[in-house]
Parts: structure tokens; sequence; C-alpha cells
């Protein structure tokens, strides 16, 4: 098993093999259903149950820093009016709470990898999430590279 690591604010990705048989770390109260509803749908309300009004989100190893949850709700709105619909699936990683987000383009089939989101909760909402827009490591983290409609 493998972890996606962020260090110091650094916007990068590095790949650590876990301990065999360690445990995920805790992911707090989150339903992770109320995370991955919020973005497959792009509706400001159901990101107001989930986002705490300091949330930021990152999507390495673009530059990109969003705060706020005006701001992030903004790109998850771009997103699916430019580059399509959003579907998640559960990621495991080490560095807490993490789901794989596909994206399916206008006119595509097949939902095609796009980044691993791992959040910091606390509590019962989103303080972090950093989406590692690194399509190429699902395969390593036992994850496919395309779902169905």
């Amino acid at each position: 098993m493998f972890e996606l690591a962020w260090r110091g604010g650094a916007t990068e990705a590095r790949l650590h093999r876990r301990r065999p048989g360690g445990d995920a770390l805790p992911w707090g109260t989150l339903d992770l259903s109320r995370y991955t509803a919020a973005w497959e749908s792009g509706t400001p309300e159901l990101f107001a149950n989930v986002l705490r009004d300091d949330a930021i989100l990152t999507m390495p190893p673009m530059a990109a820093w969003f705060q706020g949850p005006a701001s992030i709700i903004a790109i998850v709105q771009f997103i699916h009016a430019n580059m399509g619909a959003i579907r998640f699936i559960p990621a495991r990683t080490a560095s807490g709470p993490s789901l794989a987000g596909y994206l399916r383009a206008p006119g595509e089939q097949l939902y095609r990898a796009s980044g691993i989101h791992v959040l910091s909760v606390e509590n019962d909402r989103v303080v972090e999430s950093h989406a590692f827009l690194l399509p190429h490591l699902f395969p390593r983290f036992g994850l496919p590279e395309t779902l169905a409609p």
C-alpha cells in the first residue's frame, strides 16, 4: 500500500510504502458521502454542510489554492461547466480520509481518473482538501483508471 504525502505546504506528491497491516488514520466524524454529494452535484447548499468557513482546497502539482466555501464552490462549478461530470469512489491512503475523483468529459462514456482527494477533518467539517491531480498514480493505489457511468 502507498500513501500520498503532503509536507509543509509544498505542492508535491510523494509515494511512501506503508507498513504491512498498518491501520488508516482516524477520519473524524465526517460522513464522506456528504463531501462526495457536494462535489458530484456542485450544489452550494451541500458544500455549506461539509466545509468549514476557512476551508482550503489545493490541487498539486498545480499552484492553485482556494480558501473558503465560496471560492471552492466556484471552482467546482467551473469544473462541472467546462470539464464535465464528477464522480468519487473511496480510496485508501495513510494520509487520512481519501477519495478518488473521476471526470467524464462532455460526449464521453467513461469517467477517467483525475485526482486523489486527501482530507483533513475537524469534527464533522473539512478543513483542508488536497486534490492530487496525478491520475497516473491510480494503479499504485489499486484504483481503476476508468469508471463506467
